[in-house]
């Protein structure tokens, strides 16, 4: 396998509060390697200091842009049922999409991303209360939802994968 060099990015990830030495610049047939502190890996955003607020930054945004077209189709006089659907499959999906990956982020990224489904189910039941819309609607709060997907994601790790018990791979 031959690697593109103008396709490929270096990222350095430190877990040392200091730098501790100063890496040479990564070259592949001469070409040094741009050096990056985050990139986009299969929708997700991975950064150098491996926190999640980027990525949730990102999904906020998505999906407020979405929560406007929800607000259209309200002021249109879409019913109910035909809203909920289309917040599942517009806004719903995105905020849950890797979601086993987003399993353990800081308390005010799950209360921003639980603000999208709140801020949604406001406006298609209007006047209800949250835990109200979510028996509504059938849902669950987005948390719940992370971690029954991280429960079940532990669940099918075989016996025999030395990551299901916590042993060192040594």
């Amino acid at each position: 396998m031959r690697f593109n060099p103008s396709k490929c990015k270096e990222m350095l990830v430190r877990f040392l509060k200091y730098n501790s030495c100063d890496w040479q610049p990564l070259a592949i047939r001469g070409k040094v390697i741009d050096r990056v502190g985050s990139f986009k890996l299969l929708g997700l955003i991975i950064s150098e200091d491996l926190k999640r607020a980027a990525d949730c930054n990102v999904v906020n945004k998505k999906c407020n842009k979405r929560l406007y077209a929800l607000r259209i189709l309200k002021k249109c006089g879409v019913q109910v049922d035909k809203l909920s659907k289309v917040y599942c499959s517009l806004i719903y999906s995105v905020t849950e999409y890797a979601c086993s990956v987003l399993a353990n982020i800081s308390k005010y990224l799950v209360t921003a991303l639980e603000s999208i489904q709140t801020h949604a189910l406001s406006i298609i039941y209007r006047l209800i209360s949250y835990h109200n819309a979510l028996l509504l609607s059938g849902l669950s709060s987005l948390e719940e939802c992370r971690s029954l997907a991280c429960t079940d994601f532990i669940s099918k790790i075989k016996p025999s994968n030395p990551v299901k018990y916590g042993h060192s791979l040594h």
